[in-house]
C-alpha cells in the first residue's frame, strides 16, 4: 500500500503540470489582450487624453494669483521743481523760480497684491472641451475595436486548432480502419477469395489518408504558432488547448451576422469621426468670436523708512 501512495505522489506533480499547460479560449483571449503592445499603447493614449481633458477643464475655474514686490532704495531720487510753479509745493520764504528738491517716497516699500481671473465666454475654448469629449469617445471606440479584433483573431486560431485536432482524430480512425481492411483483404488474396488489385486500391486510399493527415497536422502546427504569437508566448512552446466543438457555437455566431450595420463598431467610429471633424471646424470659427473675461485685483502698498515698520497695521491702506 505504501508503494502505491509513493508512486501517486511522484506522478501527481506531472499530472498537475500537464493540466496547467492546457489553455481554454478565455485564457488565450486574456493573455492576448494583456500582452498586446498595440493595445497597451491605445490604453495609454486614452489615459493621456483623459488627463489632457482634465487639464483643459481647469481653465474654466477661477484663477487666483498672488505676488509681492519689495523695493529698497539705497539712494532715494528727489523731485526737482521751481519754487512757485506748483502752489502746493511753493515755499514763501524763497524767491520764485528758485530750484528746490525734495523726496516723495520712503526708503522701503512693499506691494502685495491678489489677482482673480475668470473666463466668462470663450467660444473656442467651449468647442475645444466638446471636441475633447468626442475625441475621448473615439479613443474608447478604437480601444474596443482593437480588443474585439484581437479576440476574434484568437478565437479563429483557437477553433482552427480544435477543428484540426478533430479532423486528425477522424483521419487516424479511418487510417486504422483501412489498415484492418487491408489486412483482411490480404488474407482473402492469400486464400484466393480476392484479387491483388483490391489490396493496391486500399494502399492508394491509405496513402491519400496519410497525405490528408500530414496536411491536418501542418494546419494544427500553424494554428498553434499563430495562437502563440497572438498571446506573445515563447515561439518554441508547445501549447495544449482545452475545449470542444458543438452546435452552440453556430447559434452564438448567428446574431453577429444578423446585427444591423448601424450597431457595428466600424459604423459608430465613422459617425464619431464625422462629429469630431465638425467640432474642429467649430473650434476654428470660435477663434474669431470675442472673448469675455472677468478680472479683480486687490492689494496694498505700505512704505516705511525702516524695514521692520513695513508691517505696521496703520500703513496698510487700499
Amino acid at each position: 500500500m505504501k508503494k502505491h501512495i509513493i508512486l501517486f505522489v511522484l506522478i501527481l506533480p506531472f499530472m498537475v503540470g500537464a493540466q496547467t499547460n492546457a489553455f481554454e479560449l478565455q485564457q488565450c483571449i486574456d493573455l492576448a489582450l494583456q500582452n498586446n503592445p498595440a493595445l497597451q499603447n491605445a490604453q495609454l493614449d486614452l489615459v493621456i487624453n483623459e488627463n489632457d481633458r482634465a487639464e483643459r477643464r481647469t481653465r474654466l475655474l477661477p484663477h487666483i494669483d498672488g505676488e509681492a514686490d519689495f523695493i529698497h532704495n539705497f539712494n532715494i531720487q528727489r523731485i526737482i521743481l521751481e519754487n512757485g510753479a506748483i502752489p502746493s509745493f511753493t515755499d514763501p520764504s524763497r524767491p520764485d523760480g528758485e530750484v528746490i528738491a525734495f523726496q516723495l517716497q520712503l526708503r522701503n516699500s512693499l506691494s502685495p497684491s491678489i489677482h482673480l481671473n475668470q473666463i466668462l465666454y470663450d467660444k473656442s475654448l467651449f468647442e475645444t472641451l466638446k471636441s475633447d469629449t468626442i475625441q475621448n469617445t473615439l479613443l474608447k471606440q478604437h480601444l474596443a475595436q482593437s480588443k474585439t479584433a484581437i479576440a476574434v483573431a484568437v478565437t479563429k486560431a483557437f477553433y482552427s486548432v480544435l477543428i484540426g485536432q478533430q479532423q486528425l482524430d477522424y483521419l487516424d480512425d479511418n487510417l486504422q480502419r483501412m489498415e484492418t481492411i487491408k489486412s483482411n483483404t490480404q488474407a482473402k488474396v492469400n486464400s484466393g477469395l480476392s484479387r491483388p488489385i483490391d489490396v493496391q486500391r486500399i494502399d492508394v486510399s491509405i496513402n491519400n489518408i496519410q497525405a490528408e493527415r500530414e496536411k491536418a497536422q501542418q494546419n494544427i502546427d500553424l494554428g498553434k504558432a499563430l495562437l502563440t504569437h497572438l498571446m506573445h508566448l515563447d515561439a518554441n512552446r508547445d501549447i495544449q488547448l482545452s475545449g470542444s466543438l458543438d452546435d452552440s457555437l453556430i447559434k452564438e455566431a448567428l446574431p453577429e451576422f444578423m446585427t444591423a450595420y448601424d450597431n457595428r463598431m466600424e459604423y459608430a467610429m465613422v459617425q464619431t469621426q464625422q462629429r469630431l471633424n465638425e467640432s474642429n471646424l467649430a473650434i476654428g470659427k470660435g477663434a474669431y468670436y470675442p472673448r469675455i473675461n472677468g478680472f479683480a485685483v486687490t492689494g496694498y502698498n505700505p512704505s516705511a523708512t525702516d524695514f521692520y515698520d513695513l508691517f505696521q497695521k496703520s500703513r496698510f491702506y487700499n
